[in-house]
């Protein structure tokens, strides 16, 4: 598929995020996901338990379930989170990639490594930025792709 030309799979959202360290510098670098199937291949989505009420199976979303659906969660966000930053070669300490009970531990890896709140803070919106785009990137690709038609019209 093409679109105007493009192929959208050969443009990849990629970013990079740098933190100072007194002389020395910690380089995030972020790719977006192309796909979750791997995510929901592992972990796939928790069926709640069924009860009989007035003789028919209903789902009962009780606190087991709601529980597990946390966890589930809180899994595809830890799998965003390295798999995102798969290109900055991170050593994690407690997150095992091939783990998808560790995932979760994203974010204590990160604190327990040293890193200050604000910067996980700032890794979390390399990682959501990489991956969604805000009305901001739209803005300036429209205003990009208006300059250059004006441009090509102008010349």
């Amino acid at each position: 598929m093409k679109i105007g030309g493009i192929d959208p799979n050969l443009v990849k959202s990629e970013d990079v995020l740098v933190l100072p360290r007194g002389g020395e510098r910690i380089v995030f670098k972020a790719a977006a996901i192309a796909s979750y199937d791997e995510f929901y291949d592992r972990c796939p989505y928790p069926k709640p338990p069924t009860k009989l009420v007035k003789g028919q199976a209903v789902e009962d979303r009780n606190a087991d379930f709601a529980m597990a659906e946390k966890n589930w969660y809180d899994k595809k966000v830890g799998f965003l989170v390295f798999k995102t930053l798969e290109p900055s070669r991170i050593e994690w300490d407690t997150l095992k990639t091939d783990d998808s009970q560790t995932w979760p531990r994203w974010h204590e890896d990160l604190a327990s490594g040293g890193l200050l709140p604000r910067e996980i803070d700032w890794i979390w919106q390399l990682v959501q930025r990489v991956n969604a785009l805000d009305e901001s990137m739209l803005q300036q690709a429209r205003d990009a792709f208006l300059l250059g038609q004006a441009q090509a019209q102008g010349s």
